[in-house]
């Protein structure tokens, strides 16, 4: 909206720049200047402005695979840990009872298979007696193996050295199987910015396009990036599509949730022309206007800017008829006007 609103007031200042002209030159017939300009293709990466926090690339939350009581917790917020740490653990009261029972079941079933595969050596039991209680041994050992993998998951160390970022429960808590206890950062997983992008600008990016990041915290610091993800899909709520920006490098240490502001260099963009803001005469429902010299006169040529820059709009290579496009002083002249070329040391 702002790019057309500014479209607009171009035109509204051309229209005035013309009605002035035409008032002062209604008795003398005038040949008026323009400035041409050839433009050239270009491939060249475009800016693509978006903003967002970062955050660590590799964040995990931990929890227990059983409920019960916790009954401790050995790290704070923002205190860092080592890969393999005790972090915290259950009451294992319950938990070890149930271990001690199954081991007891596993010793039970394997006695009896002992007994009977001697009694089916005397004679004295059948086979079948014997394959039963077999399968009750293995049935004794799949439940210990439960019950000891229960027990191991029911303390929590830490899979990687990082930073506590968030401890969300309290000792003596009664937790739920799956129930965030920690979450932590892992050192060697890097920083990402994680922007939203509209479907226009989506479309212009690839992977392992370069960014710039300036970030908030460290003013006129400059950080670089890469694009490492692409959403397929756009947020339900916002419409936009998800873009993860990889820092690759940045000689200041970050922390979650940072603002910076981001500058993609869309490389899809391909031969296109770059086509300057003072060239443009009209401009109304997102197309623009320019003129182009056709011999000695002047016509008019239009199109839809696929992108709005600083002081360029972007025109697709087959948009124009003619790349000779007049400049400095194209608002004073109308389509079908006999011109007069301007030298490099002339002014309009």
């Amino acid at each position: 909206m702002k790019n057309i609103i500014y479209l607009l007031m171009i035109t509204v200042a051309v229209s005035a720049c013309k009605q002035n002209y035409g008032s002062e030159a209604a008795d003398t017939e005038v040949v008026k200047a323009a400035r041409v300009t050839v433009l050239e293709p270009t491939s060249d990466p475009l800016p693509i402005f978006a903003s967002g926090k970062i955050d660590a690339l590799k964040s995990m939350k931990l929890s227990f695979k059983l409920g019960g009581i916790l009954r401790d917790l050995r790290l704070e917020e923002g205190q860092n840990v080592r890969k393999g740490q005790l972090m915290a653990k259950l009451d294992l009261s319950e938990i070890n009872s149930q271990v001690a029972q199954a081991q007891a079941g596993v010793d039970k079933a394997q006695r009896d298979v002992n007994r009977f595969r001697q009694l089916y050596l005397d004679s004295a039991a059948t086979l079948q007696s014997v394959q039963d209680l077999e399968t009750q041994l293995t049935v004794a050992e799949a439940q210990l193996a439960i019950a000891t993998f229960n027990q191991a998951y029911s303390e929590i160390y830490a899979p990687a050295s990082g930073k506590v970022v968030a401890r969300m429960a309290e000792e003596n808590e009664l937790v739920s199987p799956g129930q965030p206890i920690y979450e932590i950062t892992a050192q060697s997983g890097g920083m990402s910015l994680n922007v939203g992008l509209s479907d226009k600008d989506v479309v212009q990016i690839k992977l392992g396009d370069k960014a710039d990041l300036s970030i908030d915290a460290y003013s006129g610091r400059i950080a670089k990036a890469v694009v490492t993800e692409i959403a397929a899909d756009a947020h339900p709520v916002t419409g936009t599509y998800k873009v993860e920006l990889t820092i690759t490098s940045f000689d200041r240490p970050l922390k979650n949730g940072f603002f910076a502001k981001a500058k993609i260099y869309a490389s899809a963009f391909k031969d296109y022309y770059k086509v300057p803001v003072n060239a443009l005469v009209t401009g109304e429902q997102e197309r623009v206007t320019v003129y182009v010299q056709q011999e000695d006169t002047v016509r008019a040529s239009s199109f839809q800017p696929l992108y709005i820059g600083e002081d360029f709009v972007v025109a697709a290579t087959n948009d124009l008829s003619n790349t000779a496009v007049l400049t400095e002083g194209a608002q004073y002249l109308q389509e079908g006007e006999f011109f007069q070329p301007l030298k490099a040391t002339d002014t309009p």
